[in-house]
């Protein structure tokens, strides 16, 4: 059962999947859709009615690069709204699924990580600091490890 499910059928949190938007392009050949740089993830509410968003980051390696495809892995746009929805009270959501485990981070912790790899000269932010930054998330349980932390 994935996670949000799970949050729902406990009534801890309701969370819906925000489809990306996708610009078609016509071609020699054919059409295609590509993806643009967009919202986040996930928006909802935990049990209370506290706003929650979310981008989430996949990557098979051990460390999250900061960019890909000459963008920023999480864009300006995206980490705007998270910063929005956390001055508004709610909470604005960095979910990292790396090859060895998971971490949470606020969009506050999402730039104290960022700032890390630029004083370190990195161009990635390794799963062990994301999670000493922000908080481990044990198979993607976000929820869990925020409500730890509060």
């Amino acid at each position: 059962m994935a996670i949000h499910e799970r949050y729902r059928l406990e009534g801890r949190a309701y969370m819906e999947r925000i489809p990306s938007a996708v610009k078609i392009i016509r071609r020699p050949g054919g059409m295609q859709a590509v993806p643009m740089s967009g919202s986040v993830d996930w928006c909802g509410a935990l049990s209370g009615g506290r706003a929650v968003f979310i981008e989430q980051k996949r990557t098979a390696e051990v460390s999250l690069p900061l960019m890909r495809h000459g963008d920023d892995t999480v864009s300006p746009k995206q980490a705007d709204t998270l910063a929005h929805v956390a001055h508004m009270g709610g909470l604005g959501l960095v979910l990292v699924e790396c090859r060895d485990g998971w971490a949470v981070l606020t969009v506050d912790e999402w730039m104290d990580a960022i700032e890390w790899a630029s004083e370190a000269g990195r161009k990635s932010v390794p799963l062990d600091i994301m999670q000493r930054i922000g908080a481990p998330a044990r198979d993607g349980d976000w929820l869990s490890a925020i409500e730890a932390r509060e």
